[in-house]
């Protein structure tokens, strides 16, 4: 019952844009440079939970990243193919 809601509900929302895929960009470069900022916080500690910590929180952003490439990714072929998530 949820997901045949969340479909009905998908096929109402708007299309993605240009403008969508420019935001999405710097959300995905804004991830990139939090990846790296944490890693190389992580790099530099010496106490090992302080690297643990540095780590989760790179981990955390990595997983970010790679989410907002696969809408990014999902997006870019809808717009291109003209299609909403339910096919249509």
């Amino acid at each position: 019952m949820i997901l045949k809601d969340m479909v009905k509900k998908a096929s109402s929302l708007p299309k993605g844009d240009e403008d969508d895929l420019k935001a999405l960009e710097t959300a995905i470069n804004f991830e990139a440079k939090g990846f790296e900022f944490y890693t190389k916080l992580r790099d530099d500690c010496t106490d090992s939970v302080e690297k643990a910590f540095f780590n989760l929180l790179a981990n955390i952003e990595h997983e970010h990243y790679i989410s907002l490439k696969d809408t990014q990714e999902l997006m870019t072929y809808q717009i291109k193919e003209r299609t909403g998530l339910d096919g249509a």
